[in-house]
């Protein structure tokens, strides 16, 4: 836990920084839906979404660790659920965010092409300051915060209909798995290769996969109707 002391008080600098990444997260989506009628009712939604991480993400720490917090209430102040609550609450506010889109009449490719603007915001911000304070990982955390955010970029200025999500999160999946050989940490799983570089790759396998499928389903569609 980073912190800083301000006078009498010390400032948890984990929380000033997801609040700053889901800003920019949120900045993007409201780049994205400039000429939407109802941006600024969605800008709210990125908003709650940005709380309810930060509260499920502190207050996991009670599912982790109950006896814990039990014991001192004031550890839900100073701690959190860490890398588990984080996946919890990225879960469940991801899932909020895709419920409020879609219920605001979007659709599924736009509220998912939505859903990756923020999430590429947040986490590239994530990793620039996880260059600046790990000295050990300066390079890898580097190289993810720049390439998120080119991806960031280009999701932002690109038209929906120019571009494909399912390529987006595909060059993200290669190149965590290509970052992740630099981890100084990493420690061998299977044949030579460690767990993240494992659950990367296979993420990128699948979405390779869903790209092979939807392009054989365009072609075929394509083939019955000069057919007909």
């Amino acid at each position: 836990m980073y912190t800083v002391q301000a006078g009498p008080f010390v400032l948890n600098l984990e929380i000033a920084i997801y609040l700053i990444a889901g800003m920019l997260g949120m900045l993007g989506m409201r780049i994205s839906m400039r000429q939407h009628e109802d941006k600024s009712k969605i800008a709210g939604f990125a908003m709650n979404a940005v709380l309810i991480w930060l509260l499920v993400w502190k207050g996991s720490l009670l599912l982790f660790s109950p006896s814990e917090v039990l014991s001192n209430l004031w550890s839900l102040i100073y701690y959190s659920g860490g890398e588990k609550g984080a996946w919890l609450a990225s879960t469940l506010s991801a899932s909020y965010m895709m419920i409020r889109l879609t219920q605001a009449g979007l659709g599924a490719r736009r509220s998912g092409m939505l859903l990756t603007v923020m999430i590429f915001g947040w986490t590239s911000v994530y990793y620039a300051v996880q260059a600046m304070l790990l000295d050990e990982s300066i390079m890898p955390h580097s190289l993810l915060a720049s390439g998120t955010f080119l991806l960031f970029v280009i999701l932002i200025v690109a038209r929906t209909a120019e571009i494909s999500l399912k390529t987006i999160w595909l060059w993200y999946g290669l190149g965590r798995a290509a970052v992740s050989f630099m981890e100084p940490d990493e420690r061998s799983v299977l044949y030579g290769f460690g767990a993240e570089q494992l659950v990367w790759l296979l993420f990128s396998s699948g979405v390779l996969l869903l790209i092979i499928q939807s392009e054989r389903a365009i072609r075929l569609r394509g083939k019955a109707q000069r057919e007909d």
